[in-house]
């Protein structure tokens, strides 16, 4: 008896797993706002594709940010492609609207990566359940085309069980109680 509970728990768990989280077909937002560089104050939008081609482009007559969405790494990239940019005020980014689908989440940290040609530090980040925001200090950077700004979102989901996993549980469940029957018909046998 003990040796089908364990093969059925054993088996269970190695079929187990949980649905995973991801930004896929989930529409978010980026704002970017440089004051220094003619008030540059911009939102955009993308639904997120699985191949992260969509990459929507913001713009003014100075400048042309791209950004694209890692549908799978919840993160964005947002690529210089033209114009430069140091400005002399701050610079803030927030992406926002990540509503995570196949499993509920919440953002529980934000980091960045850069290969800015200058870049001295002086940022701070912070996120909220939906959102991140990253604000570099005045002059603290100088942003040519080609280079790029990688904001990394950290998540934590509920894990919830998929369909196929509760329906291993529930077969593994009826066996042990098959099993059970079984060894006890036959020590009534026995007796």
């Amino acid at each position: 008896m003990f040796k089908t509970i364990a093969l059925a728990l054993a088996l269970t768990g190695l079929l187990a797993g949980s649905a995973g989280a991801t930004l896929l077909n989930d529409e978010v937002f980026l704002r970017i706002q440089i004051p220094a560089l003619l008030n540059f104050d911009e939102t955009g939008s993308t639904t997120v594709a699985a191949d992260a081609s969509d990459a929507f482009t913001l713009s003014e007559p100075a400048i042309t940010l791209e950004f694209s969405v890692d549908p799978f790494a919840s993160g964005v990239v947002i690529e210089q492609i033209s114009g430069s940019i140091s400005p002399a005020s701050t610079t803030t980014f927030t992406f926002f609207g990540l509503d995570w689908t196949d499993a509920s989440g919440v953002v529980s940290g934000v980091s960045f990566s850069q290969n800015f040609d200058s870049f001295s530090g002086g940022e701070t980040t912070s996120f909220t359940d939906d959102s991140v925001t990253i604000e570099f200090a005045a002059g603290s950077y100088t942003w040519f085309p080609g280079e790029t700004l990688t904001i990394n979102v950290e998540s934590r989901h509920d894990d919830l069980p998929e369909p196929a996993t509760l329906a291993l549980l529930g077969v593994g469940l009826a066996g042990l109680g098959f099993a059970g029957l079984g060894g006890a018909a036959r020590r009534k046998k026995a007796a």
